[in-house]
């Protein structure tokens, strides 16, 4: 949730820093996928293109790791399909 405030109120840096650290603590749950798409953004709003595909590389490496999401409907969860809307 750190990442998705900081995000909402333009704190850039603040998103990168959350997601970073969330993702150390979650690196084998769907959430460190989500965590680097938020990452993702947070480079894009701050105009470094490579910073971006960097975290949307390791999103994408994160999800084919793992099994496919059985309830695609819950909004915390991403499979391939939102990954890709987020990239």
């Amino acid at each position: 949730m750190r990442t998705w405030f900081a995000l909402t109120t333009g704190d850039y840096r603040g998103v990168i820093a959350a997601a970073r650290a969330g993702a150390e603590t979650a690196a084998h749950h769907g959430v460190a996928v989500q965590l680097a798409a938020q990452e993702a953004k947070a480079w894009a709003r701050l105009g470094d293109r490579r910073q971006v595909e960097v975290a949307l590389d390791k999103g994408r490496r994160l999800l084919e790791g793992m099994p496919y999401p059985e309830n695609l409907d819950n909004h915390f969860v991403v499979g391939p399909a939102k990954f890709d809307f987020y990239a």
